[in-house]
């Protein structure tokens, strides 16, 4: 979600909860920018990289998310080196 989504959000919510179209069941302005505020620190950034054919088809075989395990690795990696 980028700011301008995110300030959009906070926006209509607050525009909500002024005009009393927030009902019980949906979230309070807190938890609506609480949740906002949680997505906008959490941030990727999309990475290209190059394998050989035969991991290729290994990892399709083994069902692996290419971005979870590299994910974990390079945490596993960082924890050592600190």
């Amino acid at each position: 979600m980028c700011e301008r989504d995110a300030e959009r959000l906070v926006n209509a919510v607050i525009i909500c909860s002024h005009t009393g179209l927030l009902q019980p069941h949906r979230p309070t302005f807190t938890e609506a920018v609480i949740r906002v505020t949680c997505i906008m620190c959490i941030t990727v950034k999309r990475k290209t990289i190059t394998i050989r054919e035969d991991q290729d088809e290994w990892i399709e075989d083994q069902h692996l998310n290419l971005s979870s395990f590299v994910r974990e690795q390079l945490d596993e990696l960082i924890e050592e080196r600190e």
